[in-house]
């Protein structure tokens, strides 16, 4: 609602701000079905559980919020969105054993958006004197 009325004060196009809104909240509505698979997020479990479990959730929001908007840091390709966005998903869905597989895929794109992975080129001297 706050988006249409943003949209009728400002003359924003109402389209294209809703969808960027929606993209943007989209983890506000997939995070509490995380309550479901991961009863340390309800406070049931040790202090080490609920932390862990917490953390968790957090970097799959950050990993799902990235994956929509297209942005982490820089901006990514489609097989860096559906790398981070498919560990987004495993980190909120999923317990701490998938938690290292989602860890992995969004380091892999981060590195590829990144390019971490990409070779350096050292500059050669050319000899002008033939």
């Amino acid at each position: 609602m706050g988006t249409f009325v943003a949209c009728s004060i400002s003359g924003a196009n109402l389209w294209k701000t809703g969808f960027q809104a929606m993209k943007l909240g989209v983890t506000v509505f997939i995070i509490p079905i995380a309550f479901v698979y991961n009863p340390a997020l309800l406070m049931f479990g040790t202090v080490g559980e609920i932390v862990i479990s917490f953390g968790i959730v957090v970097v799959g929001g950050v990993f799902l919020a990235a994956a929509l908007q297209g942005y982490f840091f820089k901006d990514m390709g489609i097989a860096e969105r559906l790398m981070v966005g498919f560990g987004g998903v495993l980190f909120i869905l999923s317990s701490v054993t998938y938690a290292f597989v989602a860890l992995g895929l969004g380091l892999i794109a981060c590195g590829l958006a990144l390019n971490w992975f990409k070779r350096s080129t050292v500059n050669k001297v050319v000899n002008v004197n033939k």
